[in-house]
């Protein structure tokens, strides 16, 4: 029974993720053909208007008559953009470095991990800030910077699995029939260790994004003229009293894909998981 109940809320989550994640992306991608408005041209006409009450600003105006729906949706653009190349990024990376220290052992593995441990050290966000106020604010330097600070979390949980997987009889045939270390950590090793790059990968995705968010609230991230949701809420924070949707919006979208991606993730967990998939068994 409890097998039955855990995998219905696993496949629950997985269903609630994958949801939101495809309302968002749906918007962000086919909201340009509806909705084409250029997110950065200044309407003095029409400020701080609120929503639903102009057919040509679907969701308002903020103080310099920017329109808001297109904003979100340009903004959308570029975070996922930046969360998605990040993520694949820091997986490329901290793979090929979990699966080389987990499989040498010894005084690569050594190597490897003091260098992982000292960038985990400190907290995500601090050394993300860190990195992004040391170069030229951009998209770019976001994408390097979240490749720098998110492949660690990938190289230490691979790893271990490399450990724990490396002396399997099939691992001992392919070296028994000749195959060399390159084969085997990226032909036999891999396969078996996508599941974790995947869950990993997908709950990095949302980390990123609210880490890019913040940055480009406090205006080391993404730089203007161009739209993120962090500077939208930065923006908005000052008319809150006045005009209540320029920061709620921004952060409502934030919410819903940072819950989005959360909740995928933590669905495939529970259903890719070997280990949640063996306490499962157990009980």
């Amino acid at each position: 029974m409890f097998k039955i109940i855990r995998t219905i809320i696993s496949i629950r989550s997985l269903f609630i993720g994958i949801i939101l994640s495809l309302i968002v992306i749906i918007i962000i991608i086919f909201g340009p053909i509806f909705y084409n408005v250029d997110p950065i041209y200044l309407d003095q006409k029409n400020i701080l208007i609120p929503p639903f009450t102009s057919i040509d600003h679907i969701f308002g105006t903020d103080h310099l008559g920017r329109d808001i729906f297109a904003r979100l949706i340009h903004g959308g653009k570029i975070t996922l953009f930046i969360a998605w190349s990040s993520a694949l990024g820091g997986a490329l990376v901290g793979t090929i470095f979990g699966i080389v220290s987990g499989f040498y052992g010894k005084f690569v593995d050594n190597i490897i991990m003091r260098l992982i441990e000292s960038i985990m050290t400190f907290p995500f966000i601090i050394i993300a800030l860190l990195l992004a106020s040391l170069f030229v604010p951009g998209v770019t330097t976001l994408i390097i910077v979240f490749i720098i600070v998110g492949s660690p979390v990938f190289a230490k949980v691979i790893r271990g699995v490399a450990i724990a997987i490396k002396n399997e009889e099939y691992i001992l045939a392919a070296r028994s029939l000749g195959s060399n270390d390159f084969r085997i950590m990226f032909f036999h090793l891999l396969p078996n260790i996508f599941p974790q790059i995947l869950i990993i990968t997908t709950l990095q995705i949302s980390r990123i994004i609210f880490a890019e968010a913040g940055l480009s609230f406090i205006g080391v991230g993404v730089q203007p003229p161009y739209p993120s949701w962090g500077s939208m809420l930065a923006d908005g924070r000052t008319y809150m009293a006045v005009s209540w949707w320029l920061p709620f919006l921004p952060g409502l979208a934030l919410v819903l894909t940072i819950l989005g991606a959360n909740f995928l993730g933590d669905g495939l967990q529970e259903l890719l998981d070997p280990k949640r998939k063996s306490k499962i068994i157990i009980n």
